[in-house]
């Protein structure tokens, strides 16, 4: 069975990880696109566990120094067992035997293989996928080599290279510095084990002399200092703004029908100049780009009241601006502008059988956007964003 050799080093009376389908679970999606984790995982050595859903389990390569948008860097993945699906949403303490340690669920999201036959990829050795997810977007190299490990060491699997290709997702951005928690939690390590069962970090853990073992206390340090805070002080309760912001929630379609009277002028109003057909774009500068690129939480004051919303943001190497946006009403696609350091977008809405649009724009300011959402005739209203947790 593919999960044997996974469900022989570990015991499930005590570990909270899932055991997962005794058969592996057919896909009913007609989709293409697969689901993909990556886990970063403080054992006895900090890696990233790179997991790629074929056949109805996740493929698994340990990433001992994690992913790199750089395509120069070529990190060493060593292949380990299949895990069950379920495991894609394991987050938690592992208190004992194989693996013991914390678990992250560092990124997630979807993957399609750029090559025709997976299998056939897999056994050449040669596995090109794109990846769309939080953090890893992108063409992506899982290409197999002679084999590596350190002295000492028994080979763990087939030794492969995990390479970012060179797109408009690549760069010399240090992902796993720039992007270091949860997207499951939005926590850190301390937090993580925290929330988890406490024997784990309430025994004195064995840890080796290495980097890890030091960090591995020290997050067992830390963990202990939160929950000895939680038993000192009650938990505050719920701001009173957030219990307004929840009353007074409006949608961005709502708005766009108000707006309806005047269905040109939403754009027109804040959009900056259109670029005349011989100008060329200036190339992004990938530092710049990142202090915008990811997920924010937006508060808005609107014709109706507060709004809160979620914006996820990508720019290319064109400066162009595509993502999402989320409001109570759902999902709506983004399309956008990144010119001398202003993050400009519009959203569009069909309201009473005419085309509206509103505009975003914003720049940064101590870290948070500072910007405006322009509604034509109606004015502009002013929004702030923080990064959402987990980025």
């Amino acid at each position: 069975m593919p999960l044997d050799k996974y469900r022989e080093k570990r015991n499930f009376a005590k570990t909270p990880e899932p055991k997962g389908d005794e058969a592996p679970r057919k896909r009913r999606a007609k989709s293409k696109a697969l689901f993909f984790c990556v886990q970063k995982h403080l054992a006895s050595h900090l890696h990233y566990d790179l997991r790629l859903e074929h056949n109805g389990v996740l493929m698994s390569w340990a990433v001992p120094k994690g992913p790199s948008l750089d395509p120069s860097i070529k990190r060493f993945a060593a292949q380990v067992e299949d895990h069950p699906i379920e495991y894609g949403s394991f987050e938690g303490v592992i208190p004992e035997g194989y693996g013991a340690g914390v678990v992250m669920l560092w990124d997630e999201g979807t993957w399609e293989p750029e090559t025709p036959d997976i299998g056939a990829a897999l056994a050449k050795g040669d596995l090109k996928c794109r990846l769309d997810g939080y953090k890893l977007t992108g063409s992506w190299l899982l290409v197999r080599t002679r084999g590596y490990q350190r002295p000492g060491e028994t080979p763990t699997g087939p030794s492969w290279l995990l390479i970012k290709h060179r797109d408009e997702w690549s760069g010399d951005l240090d992902i796993t510095e720039f992007a270091p928690l949860s997207v499951k939690s939005g926590e850190d390590f301390p937090a993580i084990m925290a929330a988890q069962d406490p024997a784990f970090w309430l025994n004195d853990p064995k840890v080796d002399k290495e980097a890890t073992g030091v960090m591995l206390q020290k997050v067992t340090e830390q963990t202990a200092e939160l929950k000895l805070a939680e038993l000192e002080q009650p938990k505050p309760a719920r701001p009173q703004r957030e219990k307004k912001m929840k009353r007074t929630l409006v949608t961005l379609a709502a708005l766009a029908a108000m707006s309806v009277a005047a269905p040109a002028s939403a754009r027109q109003a804040a959009a900056p100049p259109a670029a005349q057909p011989e100008a060329k774009t200036a190339p992004v500068d990938p530092k710049a780009a990142a202090s915008y690129v990811g997920k924010w939480t937006l508060d808005l004051q609107s014709p109706q009241g507060a709004m809160q919303l979620a914006l996820d943001v990508k720019i290319d190497a064109a400066n162009k601006v595509t993502g999402m946006i989320e409001s109570p009403n759902g999902p709506t696609s983004i399309a956008g502008e990144f010119k001398d350091g202003v993050l400009g977008f519009a959203i569009s809405f069909d309201a009473g059988g005419q085309a509206i649009e509103i505009w975003f724009e914003s720049s940064i300011k101590d870290g948070k956007l500072d910007g405006t959402m322009s509604l034509g005739d109606m004015g502009s209203f002013p929004f702030t964003g923080v990064r959402a947790k987990g980025l």
